[in-house]
């Protein structure tokens, strides 16, 4: 039996340890945090669920229908389409065969004939030379409008508003969106990593932060903060993009941030079940809804709660985020806030010919997000990891 050091006890972290452990190997999780899941946590307060960051998960990603019982996570989807303000007003761009009362406003919105087959290039060029989202849109030939709505929403998904994000990364989310709605599990994200970890217990370490992996002829030193020193078979780097860069001595990715407040409300500005996009000239935030509308656990009853976020140096305080958002939802902005979560490192960048960060040796591997982006790859990226150490001879 092989001793497995896994690093980061994120999301691609408990996946490689709980598929290790699985195969018989002895598995331990060192974290840093005092707590697992990475970024993928919810908090409670005065009895809101708030996630860390506007979060959601496609029930179709294939990696997490392989790691999650789904049907436990109690998913809660939002609606399939999006709710667009424009100076003309608000318009709802929704699949008409699950909201066929928004038919009707497909028809008078922005989506015209031309657009649709705008997309169908869009989508045929997957298979040329990969491009930034901008270059790719320029060349689809998208109307204005539908070109801000595709622009706003994927800044959301990305966070890149500067639209320089690989294109085919963006069509292979796109094509999941496609295929399935997302949505939020009833308990708050932090529900997938405590699944995750359900077959680790006593194998997770958390204020355990390491400094150094030193491969040797007699195996691996993982080194730690308090100065203690594991030894191991094999390492399994899972520290988030940043962090494995650090233990690999590679210069850091390029990190994208978001801003996410969570407001309290006691009246709903709206019923809807629709991210909200707010298209007009000079508009920050990348997108607003009311989270409970969608999933009434996220609140105690009575209360509404309400999500708004904004990508990049937005220059938003507050006030403004709560004024914008309801000049996006409606209402008068007379909520409560109850957290902001400033996430500075929250999703690495994505241009086209993004790497993968490379192991420094045959027993140390590295389970990263890169050049992917989303809850897919993290698990996925975890998969990899522990099929190449349980497939070596050795272990």
């Amino acid at each position: 039996m092989a001793r497995i050091v896994v690093v980061g006890a994120g999301l691609a972290g408990l996946r490689a340890a709980g598929l290790l452990v699985a195969t018989g190997q002895d598995a331990v999780v060192l974290e840093a945090s005092d707590a697992i899941g990475g970024r993928v946590a919810t908090d409670v307060v005065d009895g809101f669920r708030l996630d860390r960051g506007f979060q959601l998960l496609n029930p179709l990603y294939p990696a997490a229908r392989r790691a999650l019982d789904m049907g436990r996570l109690d998913l809660h989807r939002f609606g399939r389409g999006a709710a667009v303000r424009t100076e003309d007003g608000l318009a709802v761009l929704a699949d008409p065969t699950r909201h066929p009362k928004h038919a009707s406003g497909l028809m008078r919105g922005p989506l015209t004939g031309a657009d649709l087959g705008a997309v169908a290039r869009w989508l045929r060029a997957s298979g040329e030379r990969d491009s930034t989202l901008t270059t790719s849109l320029d060349a689809a030939g998208f109307s204005p409008a539908i070109r801000r709505v595709v622009e706003r929403f994927f800044a959301g998904v990305t966070l890149d508003a500067s639209g320089l994000t690989s294109a085919a990364q963006v069509r292979r989310l796109a094509g999941y969106f496609a295929l399935s709605t997302p949505g939020v599990p009833a308990q708050g994200m932090a529900a997938i990593p405590l699944q995750l970890a359900e077959g680790l217990k006593g194998r997770i370490r958390l204020g355990a932060r390491v400094t150094a992996v030193l491969p040797g002829p007699g195996g691996i030193s993982v080194h730690l903060a308090d100065g203690s020193e594991e030894r191991a078979d094999a390492v399994v780097l899972a520290a988030g993009p940043p962090g494995n860069a650090a233990l690999l001595g590679l210069p850091a990715p390029t990190m994208l941030g978001v801003t996410t407040w969570w407001f309290a409300a006691d009246e709903a500005p709206t019923r809807s079940p629709f991210l909200h996009l707010d298209l007009r000239d000079g508009a920050r935030l990348a997108n607003a809804c009311v989270q409970s509308n969608v999933v009434p656990s996220y609140a105690p009853a009575g209360q509404h709660l309400i999500q708004v976020s904004a990508v990049g140096a937005h220059g938003l305080d507050d006030s403004d985020a709560a004024r914008e958002a309801a000049g996006v939802l409606g209402g008068d902005a007379r909520w409560r806030l109850l957290v902001r979560h400033d996430i500075a490192q929250a999703l690495p960048a994505m241009p086209p010919g993004a790497r993968a960060l490379t192991p420094s040796g045959a027993k140390v591997v590295v389970a990263d997000d890169l050049p992917g982006a989303s809850i897919q790859d993290a698990l996925a990226s975890g998969e990899r990891a522990a099929q190449a150490l349980s497939g070596s001879a050795k272990l």
